[in-house]
């Protein structure tokens, strides 16, 4: 027998894996090579998956101020049983305003309530009764502007009068002096005393503790003690003070005396 095939060129026939060109190793090869570029592109084209972003918290409202059901601070609103006009119901001012909460309770009052007595144009109130050096009078200024400096001050002004060994005192005072009466006292204890009954001081203190040339104490009070009335000014003098001299005009009244000789020894009737 012949072993040329029956179309007669005598060649083989390949091998099934041969029949393309290329072997089947190399084709599988191939394909992984193709896979893994394919993968590669993905993975750079695609984006990356994200984790679940957890949802928000969100914090709880803070409570609410408690609500007095009376004498709260709730303004000045309808509140009647609120105590100071505080709401009881809805601590609410007024049933428009909401009530501020306690720790700034007191931003809520009114700048007006802290002004100084300065910025107002009141005169100050002493913050005793023993003056100190911020009542030091400035004695260059003309009588009537002592006598506003003193009211300003709420102190009486006491000066030296130049080369004299003298020194006065002006008390300012408001109103009529007419039917002025002025008199010294001498037992138990000497005093220069001036009455206005149609005047009245503008010092509100009753008692000044003074001890300055020769002038121990200012005491105001009224010359009708049961009316309250008119203003009665009582100067006790120091050991050793000359006797007074009264000089009494608008806006003020003014007490000058020889200042005591301090080698003198005391009176034992000016004891207290």
């Amino acid at each position: 027998m012949s072993d040329k095939s029956p179309s007669g060129n005598g060649s083989r026939t390949p091998p099934a894996g041969q029949r393309n060109g290329i072997s089947r190793g190399a084709g599988i090869l191939v394909s992984l090579v193709t896979a893994g570029i394919v993968f590669g592109a993905g993975v750079a084209i695609l984006p990356k998956p994200q984790p679940p972003t957890p949802p928000p918290t969100v914090a709880p409202p803070p409570p609410a101020p408690p609500v007095e059901a009376a004498g709260g601070r709730g303004g000045d609103g309808a509140g009647g049983a609120a105590g100071e006009g505080g709401s009881a119901a809805g601590g609410q001012t007024g049933g428009t305003e909401a009530v501020p909460p306690p720790e700034f309770a007191d931003d809520a009052k009114p700048a007006a309530a802290d002004a100084s007595p300065a910025a107002t144009g009141e005169p100050a109130p002493a913050e005793n009764a023993d003056g100190g050096e911020d009542n030091i009078a400035d004695c260059a200024l003309p009588e009537k502007d002592m006598a506003r400096e003193a009211w300003r001050r709420n102190w009486p002004t006491i000066c030296t009068v130049a080369d004299t060994g003298k020194g006065f005192i002006l008390i300012p005072v408001k109103g009529s002096v007419q039917n002025a009466v002025v008199e010294l006292k001498r037992k138990p204890v000497r005093e220069a005393r001036v009455s206005l009954p149609q005047a009245e001081s503008q010092l509100t203190l009753k008692l000044y503790k003074l001890k300055k040339l020769g002038f121990k104490d200012l005491k105001v009070g009224p010359v009708d003690e049961s009316a309250g009335t008119g203003t009665r000014l009582r100067v006790r003098l120091m050991p050793g003070a000359g006797d007074p001299v009264f000089d009494v005009k608008d806006g003020y009244a003014k007490i000058t005396v020889s200042s005591p000789d301090k080698a003198e020894k005391p009176d034992k009737s000016d004891k207290d």
